[in-house]
């Protein structure tokens, strides 16, 4: 199955408030996920207030994000980048 990636503004404007070497990590994780061919098994579904929501996990980030299927093509929203002491607050 075919995902394209897409970052709401918040999250771009987490990516643009970390140091340019965390930007660049996270980022580049993001798309090694995408290239694989389940990048859903790199996830973790969030529980709570956060059901329906899922995770990346990039070191001591997370990449909170939902998940849309249009047809053949699936569509990751990145909506927050954050330290993971901060992010579930």
């Amino acid at each position: 199955m075919k995902y394209a990636l897409f970052y709401t503004k918040k999250a771009w404007s987490d990516l643009q408030e970390l140091n340019l070497s965390d930007s660049r990590r996270i980022v580049t994780k993001l798309r090694y996920f995408l290239e694989q061919p389940d990048p859903m098994q790199y996830s973790k579904s969030l529980k709570g207030i956060y059901k329906g929501l899922h995770r990346f996990r990039v070191g001591n980030y997370r990449a909170i994000f939902s998940k849309d299927a249009k047809g053949k093509l699936t569509v990751l929203t990145i909506i927050r980048v954050m330290h993971r002491k901060d992010v579930y607050q």
